[in-house]
């Protein structure tokens, strides 16, 4: 398997080197993951990542590659009042991801905050619409089934190319949780996005840590799970059926 011919990386003069190796490492490993841990390739072409040392930079690119306007970059972005707008964000019909690295925390060590994290977490959405193509449309995944398997998968890349350690993660989850005081949500509350969205900014993003420790406890018992889920999915069963048969019980948040 040919990793590097699926992966082209562009990066601006102002990301630093090492983030820029964080993000290459994160984006190869996802590549490979699909293959050896989920046991289901990727089959695209190639992926261009995009990585920008500002969001001013990230617009001009998508302007230019999806041939948009200011206004309807800024929209895909996020960027309302003067906002920098969400971190990363994917585009299925290009293959590409664009990534804005000007947060002083990147850099930090911190695995929330690892680029190839966040590159993975992007490629493993790419995944998803590559995979379930039409049958997608039938009837959506709920946001927080989208958003915590993606996450879930992000930090397994990380594991395992050795951008942080297992126990780097657990620690960083327990002070996102710990630290905002965050109580459970119900994951009737996450189904739609601008729900989703409104859940996360309460919990300040805790929610990502909270999905990712679900996902971990889901796939403990069921290690298959997500390619049964995804694989039936492709076969255009319902999602709450599919993760019934996928991981043996019904969707509820419980990190116990």
């Amino acid at each position: 398997m040919m990793v590097d011919s699926l992966i082209q990386l562009f990066a601006d003069p102002g990301v630093s080197p090492s983030l820029v190796y964080d993000a290459q490492t994160g984006g190869n490993q996802a590549i490979v993951s699909f293959a050896k841990t989920i046991k289901i390739p990727y089959a695209s072409p190639t992926i261009g990542i995009h990585l920008f040392a500002s969001s001013e930079r990230r617009s001009q690119s998508l302007m230019q590659i999806l041939g948009v306007s200011k206004q309807e970059a800024d929209n895909l972005l996020g960027i309302q009042y003067g906002s920098k707008g969400v971190l990363a964000i994917q585009h299925f019909p290009t293959q590409t991801i664009w990534a804005r690295l000007d947060e002083p925390a990147f850099g930090s060590g911190s695995p929330g905050w690892s680029p190839g994290k966040i590159i993975a977490h992007e490629i493993f959405h790419l995944w998803q619409h590559q995979l379930v193509k039409e049958q997608w449309h039938q009837q959506l995944d709920p946001a927080w089934l989208q958003e915590g398997s993606a996450e879930y998968f992000a930090f397994s890349v990380g594991i395992a190319a050795n951008l942080f350690t297992d126990g780097q993660v657990t620690q960083y989850c327990n002070w996102a949780i710990g630290e905002n005081g965050a109580q459970l949500p119900r994951l009737e509350e996450m189904e739609r996005y601008d729900d989703f969205d409104r859940t996360n900014n309460r919990l300040n993003g805790a929610v990502y840590c909270m999905l990712y420790i679900y996902f971990k406890k889901l796939l403990r018992d069921n290690p298959s799970g997500i390619k049964t889920y995804y694989q039936l999915r492709s076969q255009g069963i319902l999602w709450r059926e599919a993760f019934e048969k996928s991981f043996g019980t019904g969707p509820e948040l419980d990190l116990s």
